[in-house]
């Protein structure tokens, strides 16, 4: 009995999620040495950044909307509840290979965790607040434009030195005020 016992194999137990994550990327590894030469290696394009989407998701990008949602509660909250984005998940995207989704059953990179909704929907809250910024330009009461044409012929206009170029007045004006000339004479 204890001979049966010692060959049975065990479960492997995860302990936290970045095991859970490497067991997924381990069974998505070339199993023999021979695969790994074999293996085509693709060059990494120029610019391309962790938040980059997986080459995986590239036929849904015409049917779907894709945006990378930050990984707290709030923004969570704010942009499943109240905007409409959906996770990634693997229930909804079954044939996407397994190494992309987390413990979670999410694609997370990082503190961002995928999400989608269809095209025509984040269109439309593309396209929202420019519609709101027009409507509000257009609400604005604007003044007739002959009203500022006629206050401009009754502004006040300075007349600059033609008082102070008389050498016989009292009284000269200066660009800091009157000044008052003292005659040493009297």
């Amino acid at each position: 009995m204890k001979s049966t016992q010692e060959t049975e194999t065990k479960p492997m137990v995860l302990v936290s999620e970045i095991d859970a994550y490497v067991h997924e990327r381990l069974k998505s590894q070339p199993k023999t040495l021979k695969e790994v030469e074999i293996k085509v290696v693709n060059e990494r394009k120029e610019g391309s950044h962790i938040l980059v989407l997986p080459r995986e998701l590239d036929s849904y990008k015409k049917k779907f909307c894709f945006r990378w949602l930050n990984k707290k509660k709030r923004s969570l909250d704010n942009a499943i509840d109240v905007i409409g984005w959906n996770l990634v998940q693997r229930v909804l995207f079954p044939e996407l290979p397994d190494f992309l989704f987390t413990a979670n059953g999410v694609i997370e990179r990082g503190d961002a965790i995928l999400a989608f909704m269809p095209e025509k929907q984040a269109s439309i809250i593309r396209k929202r607040p420019s519609e709101l910024s027009r409507e509000r330009v257009k609400s604005l009461p604007v003044q007739d434009l002959k009203k500022w044409q006629d206050r401009a012929e009754n502004e006040y206009k300075p007349d600059y030195g033609s008082a102070a170029a008389e050498d016989d007045s009292e009284y000269a004006k200066g660009n800091r005020g009157i000044v008052v000339q003292v005659d040493d004479k009297k």
